[in-house]
């Protein structure tokens, strides 16, 4: 049910890319709009909405290397990762034809073992206490020059700490793309905090503190002290070291 409700949400930020998209299209022969939803799983998602003139697709079911029918759109995106939930092709009216595709992932990271997102990278570390999420444009040289995007992800937590080249907004992050930039590349950059999974509230920090020094459990050590997750073990260690001094003086 969270799932669902944070896929709708931020539906202002969404409306205004995708009014930046139909402005694009003013000077655009092909528009892009992607919308990606990803669980903390690295499992999500996608809505991939694109548009051009009607009057270049006559007699051809392939346009600047992207499909318009509904066999090809369903080969050209579809993998062991992703699965085609809906394809709809239509027309806002005669002059534009549209393709409307809902799609599901298991992995995000493995998003491009589709053809059609093959010039996609997708780097997602999480440490201890966040996750390094980037998403790579390669360049490529076969595109067009007229190809406007905008890209939104929507991602497990509205605690985004840090973006470069996009616009955030509680958990959506987006960014739009220009024809050139589209062609030769680019990263979408961002930092957020990782989703607290406990079913009870997040303790305090002295409680955490407190069990810290109790040693209460088996659990690994590096998901108790955050941050300092490498650093505490080499202060324990040299302070056993200076312990150990003293009794052999």
């Amino acid at each position: 049910m969270k799932t669902k409700l944070r896929y709708f949400t931020s539906l202002k930020t969404t409306a205004m890319i995708f009014f930046a998209c139909l402005v694009f299209s003013n000077a655009s022969a092909l528009n892009w709009f992607q919308k990606t939803s990803i669980n903390n799983d690295r499992s999500g998602k996608l809505k991939l909405t694109y548009w051009t003139a009607s009057s270049e697709l006559k007699n051809v079911d392939t346009y600047k290397s992207l499909p318009f029918t509904e066999d090809k759109i369903r080969s050209f995106f579809s993998s062991e990762n992703n699965t085609i939930e809906s394809v709809s092709i239509g027309k806002n009216n005669p002059d534009t034809t549209y393709i409307n595709i809902f799609i599901n992932f298991k992995d995000i990271q493995k998003i491009n073992s589709a053809a059609g997102f093959s010039r996609i990278k997708v780097t997602w570390y999480k440490n201890s206490d966040s996750t390094v999420f980037l998403y790579q444009l390669n360049k490529d040289e076969q595109l067009s020059d007229d190809i406007s995007a905008s890209y939104t992800f929507i991602l497990p937590t509205n605690a985004v700490i840090r973006t470069a080249g996009a616009k955030t907004n509680d958990s959506t992050v987006s960014m739009g793309l220009k024809p050139d930039t589209f062609k030769n590349g680019t990263t979408l950059f961002a930092v957020f905090k990782n989703v607290n999974t406990n079913s009870g509230p997040v303790s305090s920090q002295s409680d955490s503190t407190k069990k810290q020094n109790e040693g209460a459990g088996s659990e690994d050590p590096r998901k108790k002290c955050g941050p300092f997750g490498f650093e505490l073990p080499l202060i324990f260690a040299f302070g056993l070291f200076l312990m150990r001094s003293k009794l052999l003086r």
